[in-house]
């Protein structure tokens, strides 16, 4: 809430600020503390050393999805100029089936969310397979500046990547990350965050998509099988 009151001094969204508050009381933010500047990666990264095996116990009342967040964006200064990042609470929490979240349609409905906000989701990963698994994203972005995507599993992040990262230039595209990684079978924690900066403060970005891909030992990249990410609702 200092946080929050740091960055809005007379209490613009206060009502929304209490409302998310209290739906998310009781669980971990999806989003990590906000960085200055997203550190450029390579489009598919290295395997990496072998994840320690899931203390989490299989919960109970599982559904297949996500829960996933919506908060606006606010400009900050940097030593480089402005960027955007997402604002410390969550306008929205709720269930969405996955694997493709669609930024203009998670913020439908939420007026304050402005045009691209930021969106993160969580879920449990159920892995029944011991192995060398892969992880990744799929971002297509329209007529915004860089999009940066984090994945982290077991809090540990192993894919940190932003598109048009070269020029940093305003525009369309489609960009794949991927990162690799040994599991034995258990309930992981997984995590995702999709940051978009606007073409600039006066006109803002279009719309961003991303889509989460698994692959099995010894398999390719696709779309999650239904049951293998699950929430578990708020009682």
């Amino acid at each position: 809430m200092q946080l929050y009151l740091g960055q809005y001094p007379h209490g613009q969204f206060a009502g929304q600020a209490k409302a998310a508050l209290a739906a998310l009381n009781s669980r971990p933010a999806a989003f990590p503390a906000p960085t200055a500047k997203a550190a450029a990666s390579s489009a598919t990264s290295k395997p990496s050393k072998p994840a320690p095996s899931p203390t989490v116990s299989k919960p109970a009342n599982l559904k297949p999805g996500w829960l996933v967040e919506v908060r606006a964006t606010h400009q900050q200064a940097t030593s480089s100029g402005q960027t955007w990042l997402p604002d410390p609470v969550a306008l929205s929490l709720k269930p969405q089936p996955g694997p493709v979240f669609n930024i203009a349609t998670l913020a439908q409905g939420i007026p304050a969310a402005g045009t691209l906000p930021a969106i993160a989701g969580s879920a449990k990963w159920l892995v029944r397979k011991a192995g060398q698994w892969g992880i990744g994203t799929d971002i297509k972005w329209h007529n915004t500046g860089p999009c940066t995507a984090t994945v982290t599993v077991q809090g540990n992040r192993i894919i940190k990547s932003t598109t048009n990262q070269v020029s940093y230039a305003p525009g369309s595209g489609d960009t794949s990350f991927s990162a690799a990684l040994s599991l034995t079978p258990g309930v992981y924690n997984v995590a995702w965050t999709l940051v978009c900066q606007p073409t600039s403060s006066y006109l803002p970005g279009k719309d961003a998509t991303l889509s989460l891909l698994v692959a099995p030992p010894q398999g390719a990249l696709a779309a999650p099988t239904t049951g293998e990410f699950v929430y578990q609702p708020n009682k």
